[in-house]
């Protein structure tokens, strides 16, 4: 990625709108949160509207079990867990389809394909996939 002092003006602009939707999302979040738990406001701080992509979204997860039973975060707790659990599954199952695809395009290759230039042809599309599995795989540590 470029830095900012290389970014065109039209990269800029896109960035700063981009940040501008963020910060207006968690300006909507947090009043979300002030309804729903009104003891989290004191933990909920002001966004940075230089760099909102950084600010906190004070999920259950973030405290610890003490913190949550006195916050009333339990049974957000539960339930937060239960979107991560399912992100992980179908994360699992993402990786599992793209061994199975990997693999009956390798057997393809071994059967069926003959000479230099379709071996190499055949390894960048089979490179590919594997790059495909891997990123599969690190969705699947992210979500667990």
């Amino acid at each position: 990625m470029l830095s900012n002092t290389q970014l065109t003006p039209t990269q800029s602009g896109a960035i700063q709108r981009a940040r501008n939707k963020i910060q207006q999302e968690l300006i909507s979040w947090h009043q979300i949160q002030f309804v729903s738990c009104p003891l989290l406001k004191p933990y909920i701080g002001v966004i940075d509207p230089i760099s909102p992509e950084t600010a906190e979204l004070m999920l259950p997860s973030y405290f610890d079990q003490h913190m949550r039973e006195h916050l009333g975060l339990t049974s957000l707790a539960a339930i937060e867990y239960q979107l991560c659990e399912g992100q992980a599954y179908d994360a699992l199952e993402d990786v599992r389809e793209k061994i199975k695809i990997f693999n009956a395009n390798l057997d393809f290759k071994k059967a069926n394909v003959f000479g230099q230039r379709a071996n190499t042809r055949a390894q960048g599309f089979l490179s590919q996939l594997a790059a495909d599995k891997v990123s599969g795989a690190e969705k699947y540590r992210i979500a667990r």
